[in-house]
């Protein structure tokens, strides 16, 4: 499937008002005519078509959870995300080697 641009959005919707068919604009686009039918019946129901952010949220970290991680690496300085990772486990602590860096940046 091919990602759309609002502006091949927009066209998608003109071409449905026009009385175009799914399935030609869906060749027309390299998408499916389902996929047409779904951007033009929501575009229906909310009014204007907007693309949505297809990201996941950030974890957010909380503020004890970064103390963890600076305390550890003042007892253990030098040491990097995953033997701080690991020392954490060992007191019964479970923070990914991933958000360890993202705190230490």
């Amino acid at each position: 499937m091919v990602k759309l641009t609002q502006k091949k959005i927009n066209w998608i919707i003109k071409q449905k008002e026009n009385r175009m068919s799914s399935s030609e604009i869906a060749r027309i686009m390299n998408i499916t005519p389902r996929y047409v039918n779904m951007i033009y019946r929501r575009y229906r129901l909310e009014g204007k078509m907007e693309l949505r952010n297809a990201g996941r949220r950030k974890d957010q970290i909380s503020e004890e959870m970064k103390m963890l991680v600076y305390n550890m690496r003042k007892e253990h300085p030098g040491s990097g995300a995953l033997t701080i990772e690991k020392n954490l486990r060992e007191r019964g602590i479970k923070i990914s080697h991933n958000k360890i860096h993202r705190i230490l940046k």
